[in-house]
């Protein structure tokens, strides 16, 4: 997970710097309010005209929030989960130790139709299931879901199992916005949280104001639920320098909500319509080898992604990451390479 930190830190930093050095003091408005919104407007190459500045503030950036989850588990699940079983006050202190100012409720049900009851009287901003539900099967469950509250998206947290592998395989797990799988670190919360505010953001801020994004091609949930922690935290924590800077307490919080964001995509078309709609945004891109593709697993998948991509961006940063793949497989393409 070295190398994933270290390209991490090379191309935000790298980025965020020359990005800075491109901004002329002397040049930006003498009014204070809007000297120190220009500064993070060039610290993050947010597209916002100058004449639209002076009405630019936090609450602008990252307005869908995950404050409320729905947890449905048995309690065997949940205390498996964290030993003591006070999840919140877990996930708060991994957002405490990035010093972030937030932290989600999670409110726990045993079943599946004591979550359906629970949404019918209380709204949620994300609902993760584990794999086991006492009383009806996790793609029922989904699919009840989807029926009656089809704006909420709905996570699966599984373990890594054969039970697992026979429920993904055979299309079980299909109907969630997404699949995780344990592996014992709570900070797995914190980014299944961030990665869904990115996804229902990233229209507004990047389309709009064109914070910067970084896309991940990765289809295996037992592989990005260990380094999509890895990923955010390092995030977070090069944000916290350029917040470091930051000249009054909205421009702090301004600084956090323009972080680059991630946009995960686990199929070579779904990564196409990333890079699509917002390429003129982009940081990067980290790609597997070995995906779907055209509706079938294709073991170069990574190579034809790059292929596209480089007949529109030449020079844009991209990782290649396989545990399959050899470094003699990548020789003709222009992208990094991590075994």
């Amino acid at each position: 997970m070295g190398e994933f930190r270290i390209f991490i830190v090379v191309f935000f930093v790298t980025r965020s710097t020359l990005m800075t050095e491109q901004s002329d003091p002397a040049k930006l408005a003498q009014n204070s309010r809007i000297d120190e919104v220009w500064e993070v407007i060039a610290d993050f190459n947010l597209g916002v005209p100058r004449a639209d500045l002076e009405n630019l503030d936090f609450k602008d950036l990252m307005q869908v929030r995950i404050n409320k989850i729905l947890l449905v588990s048995s309690l065997y699940d949940f205390y498996t989960l964290v030993e003591d079983g006070q999840l919140t006050e877990a996930i708060f202190n991994e957002f405490l130790e990035l010093n972030l100012h937030y932290a989600a409720n999670i409110r726990r049900v045993n079943t599946g139709k004591a979550a359906l009851e629970a949404l019918a009287h209380e709204d949620f901003d994300l609902i993760i299931s584990t794999q086991r539900l006492e009383d009806m099967s996790i793609s029922a469950f989904a699919q009840a879901v989807r029926i009656s509250h089809p704006e909420v998206p709905v996570a699966l947290l599984a373990y890594h199992s054969r039970e697992f592998e026979i429920l993904h395989d055979t299309g079980e797990t299909s109907g969630f916005d997404g699949v995780f799988v344990w592996h014992g670190d709570t900070k797995l919360f914190l980014a299944i949280i961030k990665l869904f505010e990115d996804k229902r953001n990233a229209p507004h801020d990047c389309l709009e104001l064109s914070v910067r994004t970084i896309i991940l091609v990765e289809d295996s949930p037992a592989f990005y639920s260990s380094y999509l922690p890895l990923i955010y935290a390092e995030l977070i924590q090069q944000v916290q320098e350029l917040i470091k800077e930051g000249k009054s307490f909205s421009d702090k919080l301004l600084r956090q909500r323009a972080r680059p964001k991630i946009l995960h995509a686990t199929t070579f078309e779904q990564a196409m319509e990333y890079y699509e709609q917002y390429r003129s945004t982009l940081l990067g891109i980290i790609t597997d080898m070995e995906y779907e593709k055209d509706g079938k697993i294709d073991e170069h998948a990574g190579l034809r992604l790059i292929e596209e991509v480089r007949k529109e961006d030449p020079e844009l940063p991209i990782l290649i990451q396989s545990a399959t793949a050899r470094p003699e497989d990548v020789l003709d393409v222009d992208a990094a390479f991590v075994h």
